[in-house]
């Protein structure tokens, strides 16, 4: 697999790791009316952001990695334990196990860069058949009520959001290009979570960005298939969790290593 692809992936996935996990519904709650162009003003910030910050100290990456890793296992549960259905548990649960046992033995930045490139061509499969689904369902009226009270509020939270698993990369590390591009698939998303539920109802659902998968069916009769297609949200928690626990082990081993005396 290509470098420039896994390096992609990996960038892609920690910034869509927090959003995903419960990050658009803490999002809608705060400013519902505004998530949309709250995501467009935090990408910018988070832009300005990545490209001027260096490096972390090694300090650093391990007191935020060691952060991520326990907020996103917090999230991570409670975000699995609403998406997967009776029906789907073993299936998913199954695929979640393999995901991160695969995930947690690869060592280095590039194998899990690498790893994460796999997943990203899922990830692509998945949010088209998302996309077609929900076409039929989609109810332009619903998109409206908009307001800007609490614009800079849900800005920021956007901004912590997306940029804060991103600094468990070196600089040189982080792909903007992956960064928009994961941003472009949260707005799109939420867009499709108002078209699709409304502003007012999506504000009541812990998990609306799963909830509005139930609305998809084929041919009427594939139904239930919300759990599968919120997979590629669940596989951003797992690297997030990895690539944290990878991150802190990491710098453990390198501030214990001993030093050659010259």
């Amino acid at each position: 697999m290509n470098y420039k692809l896994a390096n992609f992936s990996l960038s892609f996935f920690l910034s869509r790791s927090l959003f995903s996990l419960l990050g658009l519904s803490l999002l809608i709650q705060l400013d519902s009316s505004m998530a949309i162009v709250d995501i467009v003003i935090g990408t910018i910030f988070g832009i300005l952001f990545l490209k001027t910050l260096p490096t972390l100290p090694q300090m650093m990456q391990q007191i935020l990695g060691f952060l991520l890793a326990l907020v996103g296992t917090i999230l991570f549960a409670f975000t699995l334990h609403l998406s997967i259905s009776k029906d789907t548990s073993m299936v998913i649960l199954l695929a979640i196990i393999l995901v991160a046992t695969f995930y947690f033995s690869k060592s280095s930045h590039e194998q899990s860069g690498y790893f994460a490139g796999s997943l990203f061509l899922v990830t692509l499969i998945l949010t088209v058949i998302t996309w077609i689904g929900l076409v039929p369902n989609i109810h332009i009226e619903f998109l409206s009520g908009f307001r800007t009270d609490s614009i800079l509020s849900g800005s920021i939270l956007y901004f912590l959001m997306s940029t804060l698993p991103m600094l468990l990369l070196k600089k040189e590390e982080r792909n903007i290009t992956a960064y928009v591009s994961a941003s472009l698939l949260h707005l799109i998303t939420t867009l499709f979570v108002f078209f699709t539920l409304g502003m007012t109802l999506s504000s009541f659902y812990a998990l609306p960005n799963f909830i509005m998968l139930s609305e998809i069916e084929y041919l009427e009769v594939i139904r239930r298939i919300d759990s599968f297609l919120f997979f590629p949200d669940l596989c951003a928690g797992v690297i997030l969790l990895t690539y944290s626990y990878h991150t802190v082990r990491g710098v453990m081993q390198t501030s214990n290593y001993p030093k050659t005396q010259v």
